[in-house]
């Protein structure tokens, strides 16, 4: 399983550690593509390991923090796919943030839940029912979004 107990696994060394001695001995040309190739091994595992949290029910805190860096370093990749919005408030952010988040938090998605985790900042949808509702499972991630408040 790609989960441990604490739901997220082990971290992955960063790729600068997966150097390997031996490949000192080599051609430039064949190091740098054994090297890339090891990189995109890297990658792709990281990838089904945030991946795989989506499965677990609802994130925790450190579960988005993961996925939110792994699509944050990942800018062209198709399964991470990222856009930045900016807000702007007639009345600047400093009157209108807060008013924003609080209808944003009243939005009904049929089918789906808006939540927030108040640690991080980040709100996600969940497919399913409210959590502590009486029908059916816990509802599962769908997708994280941070919401940048400083």
């Amino acid at each position: 399983s790609l989960r441990s107990d604490d739901g997220l696994g082990p971290p992955l060394p960063p790729p600068e550690e997966d150097r390997h001695p031996g490949l000192s001995n080599l051609a430039t040309p064949h190091r740098l593509a054994i090297e890339t190739t090891m990189s995109e091994i890297h990658w792709l595992l990281e990838d089904e390991m945030v991946g795989a949290l989506r499965r677990g029910g609802i994130p925790q805190s450190p579960a988005l923090h993961r996925a939110a860096a792994h699509i944050h370093s990942s800018p062209g990749r198709s399964t991470c796919l990222r856009q930045t919005l900016p807000l702007s408030f007639v009345f600047g952010p400093e009157r209108s943030l807060t008013q924003f988040k609080e209808e944003f938090r009243r939005l009904h998605l049929p089918g789906h839940v808006l939540l927030e985790d108040p640690d991080s900042g980040f709100f996600f949808v969940a497919v399913g029912q409210q959590p502590g509702g009486s029908q059916g499972e816990p509802p599962s991630a769908a997708w994280a979004w941070h919401s940048h408040e400083d």
